[in-house]
């Protein structure tokens, strides 16, 4: 009886190696690349919105948190602002946040957008 050899066809060879790479890349992002910690230049914003430190953490420990349990964090900055008010309500419904969850988030999201958006406007 004759054995048969089963070739790994170039195709599988070709996925695999694109999935390796890929969780490779997507897993040297830290959480503070994809939702940077509330800093100065953010409470300095939130200050001027009349929001909290407190707030601002606990939108962040929600986008981290709330994301994670269906998918990856997107990186704050991945999208413009008018996105976000798109996807994040969506998404608030998805994992369930209470109205003041969700306006943490928002409000974290937004000002980070701002604060990403002054630091590069000040990029030489």
């Amino acid at each position: 009886m004759q054995q048969r050899v089963r070739h790994f066809p170039v195709r599988r060879w070709i996925l695999a190696v694109v999935l390796v790479v890929s969780v490779v890349v997507i897993g040297c992002a830290t959480i503070d690349d994809l939702a940077p910690p509330v800093d100065a230049t953010i409470l300095q914003l939130a200050a001027a919105h009349e929001i909290d430190a407190d707030r601002l953490s606990q939108g962040r420990a929600l986008y981290i948190t709330a994301c994670a349990r269906c998918h990856r964090p997107e990186p704050v900055v991945r999208y413009a602002p008018q996105r976000w008010r798109e996807i994040l309500p969506r998404m608030f419904a998805r994992a369930k946040l209470g109205p003041d969850e969700a306006e943490a988030v928002e409000a974290y999201v937004q000002l980070t957008l701002q604060a990403a958006d002054l630091s590069h406007d000040s990029d030489p």
